[in-house]
């Protein structure tokens, strides 16, 4: 006669699966984070390459197990989310200095034109959970 065993998980190995640093979520996890990282290094805008190289993923295991994907740099925001047309004024007794037109001009206040949103983390989350 066939008899029937009950099925006991096995918590621990469940948890270790789910929150575990070697576990599948966070590998699966971890995966993904780097997809985000690759792709919004290759659409950042690289006239000195600083944001590119900055963009790094950080992983965390508790409370839950989860990912971070971005950079310490400070124009990363603006460049992010874009920026208005906005004033850049000179500091007291300083010029500001840009080349136009191939000839050096030098100003006390200059309106920037702002610039358009480069969304490359938010994107590039969107493609990797697909």
């Amino acid at each position: 006669m066939f008899q029937m065993q009950k099925f006991v998980p096995d918590r621990s190995a469940i948890q270790r699966l789910l929150h575990g640093r070697d576990g599948m979520v966070a590998r699966e996890i971890y995966k993904r984070a780097l997809k985000v990282q690759a792709g919004a290094v290759r659409q950042a805008h690289k006239r000195t390459g600083r944001l590119a190289r900055s963009i790094h993923t950080e992983m965390t295991y508790r409370p839950v197990t989860s990912a971070y994907v971005g950079t310490n740099v400070r124009y990363a925001m603006m460049h992010h989310e874009g920026t208005r047309a906005h004033p850049i004024v000179a500091t007291p007794g300083r010029m500001l200095t840009f080349t136009s037109n191939g000839k050096r001009v030098y100003a006390r206040k200059v309106l920037h034109p702002g610039t358009s949103p480069n969304r490359s983390l938010v994107a590039n989350l969107v493609k990797a959970v697909r």
